[in-house]
């Protein structure tokens, strides 16, 4: 062991940051900290590095409180239904959470995660309401899962300086509600994640009435195949509601999947797909770039 520090020393410290920059926070403090004057200092200088803590299951002594690696942790990842205490980390800049408690969302808070820029939350069964997030102004982009339109409400408010959404979201709740300008939005992913009939955009009014200055947009949605002819060749593709609220869009694109079934066989399927292809060129007009896939 001494010979293989008396070799890892005589690199320079350019090399073992970058070396350093591949081990998991925890790890590294356990294995270098303290073992000399150099290591020492050297690793104390992290806060500028993107040193990462990955939790993937709970366990009592897994964080002392004499631990002092989570200050420098600048991502952290935790595991499925874990209780997590983040006035630990007080310096993370992205945060992943797996199916997160509701005390850990409780957690989202400028008073804890004063420079958190980045938030992905998924495998959340739904999420109705977010009352604990009081606000986060320091986050730029929020990826998370099946929410309402009361939770995205919340969201927006919280969240005053977000540039890139990513969520899912169901057909079913047309809530309308008269959600407070957001100036910042730039990029949204919409993902519709169930499939009732008629076929509308309603749901959407909420989502997209109050981010004026989005310029990228992305919706995914699903059909059956025997639903396709009846929904699809008088729709209008989100024209109007672009339109209507979304004057400086550049891009949008529509990703469309196609559910077939063994028992119900439509034979002239491909022809009423290139239709609908036309039917979405025409609706979109080059007003913006527009794309139209659909996957089966």
């Amino acid at each position: 062991m001494n010979s293989d520090l008396s070799r890892l020393e005589q690199l320079p410290n350019e090399i073992l940051i970058d070396l350093f920059q591949y081990f998991d926070a925890r790890d590294l403090f356990q294995s270098f900290s303290n073992l000399n004057y150099r290591l020492n200092k050297l690793i104390k200088s992290f806060h500028h590095l993107n040193l990462f803590f990955h939790m993937e299951f709970f366990l009592d002594n897994q964080i002392d409180n004499n631990d002092y690696f989570p200050f420098y942790v600048y991502t952290l990842i935790v595991g499925r239904a874990i209780n997590i205490n983040l006035n630990r980390f007080l310096n993370i800049r992205y945060l992943k959470l797996e199916c997160p408690l509701k005390r850990v969302l409780a957690q989202l808070n400028s008073n804890i995660l004063p420079y958190l820029k980045h938030l992905s939350i998924s495998h959340l069964d739904i999420l109705i309401t977010i009352d604990e997030w009081i606000s986060l102004p320091s986050l730029h982009t929020l990826k998370i899962s099946c929410i309402t339109s009361l939770a995205y409400q919340t969201i927006l408010t919280a969240c005053p300086n977000l540039v890139y959404l990513e969520l899912s979201i169901f057909s079913s709740d047309q809530l309308k509600l008269n959600i407070e300008s957001h100036k910042n939005l730039k990029k949204m992913i919409i993902n519709v994640i169930d499939m009732i009939w008629p076929w509308d955009d309603k749901v959407f009014h909420s989502y997209l009435s109050c981010v004026p200055n989005l310029e990228k947009l992305n919706v995914y949605r699903s059909i059956f195949v025997s639903k396709i002819t009846e929904s699809l060749l008088n729709y209008d593709w989100l024209a109007s509601k672009i339109d209507l609220y979304l004057l400086l869009l550049c891009r949008f694109n529509f990703y469309l999947k196609v559910i077939r079934s063994d028992i119900f066989i439509e034979p002239n399927i491909e022809n009423i797909l290139c239709q609908i292809e036309e039917i979405f060129l025409h609706k979109h007009n080059n007003r913006y770039q527009s794309r139209h896939l659909i996957y089966k």
